[in-house]
Parts: C-alpha cells; structure tokens; sequence
C-alpha cells in the first residue's frame, strides 16, 4: 500500500504502485489524477480495475467538482487503454475464425 495525493486534498491509500499503470493507446506523456505517470505496459485487467477505482471515487459523495474532472480525465485514459486491449483482441478473434476450416 502507498499514499497518493489526488486533487487537492484528498490522499487515497492504494494497493499497487501507480507508476506501473499503463499506456498502450501510444499517447505519451500521459500522467494520472495524482500526477504519476501512465506506463506503457499496463494489461488489460488492472487497467479496468483502475477504471472501476475512479469511476468509484466520482460516485462518493464528498468528491468535489475539481477531483471529479481530474478521476474522470484519468479513467478516459484508462477506458482507452481498455478499448484498445478488446480491439486487438477482436481482431485476433476474427483471424483466427477466418483461418479455421
């Protein structure tokens, strides 16, 4: 578990190190609500979990308005990473399902 600061006074305690989320939508730069930034090689379900983390932290009723756009600007950049994931994963699907008599 580490601290993380996300907005400007909220401190979450988290259970993996954010430094290794990941970025496969090849935007680079891209850094998370607290600031760290997105690695290239995050999979497809601890991107999802941090998705449903965000979308959590936005539903609380003590979020206000400025954590809730920065959660939400971090989860659209985690629902690209899934997205892309499934793509790749369909496209593999239909590859396969061609190539099979």
């Amino acid at each position: 578990m580490r601290k993380e600061r996300i907005g400007t006074n909220i401190i979450v305690m988290t259970s993996h190190d954010e430094t290794s989320a990941g970025n496969p939508s090849g935007v680079t730069g891209d850094t998370g609500a607290a600031g760290e930034k997105i690695s290239e090689d995050i999979g497809f379900e601890e991107s999802l979990e941090r998705l449903n983390y965000l979308a959590d932290k936005i539903k609380e009723p003590g979020t206000n308005l400025e954590d809730s756009l920065a959660y939400y600007e971090e989860a659209m950049k985690y629902y690209e990473i899934c997205n892309k994931i499934l793509k790749t994963a369909e496209q593999k699907i239909e590859t396969i399902e061609e190539v099979r008599p």
